[in-house]
């Protein structure tokens, strides 16, 4: 399987810190991560999972990526977590991406959960997202 996670995951974060409703949740400067640092600002965004699977697209060979966002809040209730997740998703559900080395097909949220966290006191969302690509 030919998956390139790095170019998928590079032009989901450059999708988002170009995103200035986002930005203006998330503060300055941004504060999406792939680590998060130990003394790290809430509110911020890290992404997480990804899983590859090598597919047809249009009779021509391509990839489905499963890519896993999460959201991190300490506000009083879930209202900014919401916030961040439907930011995430106007950009990315139905948006475009520039993938390196692949031709993008599409990008769709598959679900969303937004929850107050074990520790009591941060609210925690994660938006699935499945994106499409062909091969070059």
């Amino acid at each position: 399987m030919n998956s390139d996670f790095f170019a998928v995951q590079d032009a989901l974060y450059d999708a988002l810190l170009a995103d200035t409703p986002l930005q203006a949740l998330l503060g300055s400067p941004a504060r999406l991560y792939d680590h998060v640092p130990p003394d790290a600002a809430f509110p911020f965004v890290t992404l997480g999972a990804f899983q590859a699977e090598r597919l047809t697209v249009s009779g021509q060979d391509g990839l489905r990526y499963q890519a896993d966002l999460h959201c991190w809040s300490r506000a009083r209730g879930s209202k900014e977590v919401k916030q961040i997740l439907a930011a995430l998703n106007r950009r990315l559900h139905g948006g475009t991406l520039s993938v390196s080395g692949q031709r993008f097909v599409l990008c769709r949220l598959y679900s969303a959960t937004a929850a107050l966290d074990d520790d009591g006191l941060t609210y925690h969302g994660l938006a699935h997202y499945h994106i499409i690509t062909q091969d070059l």
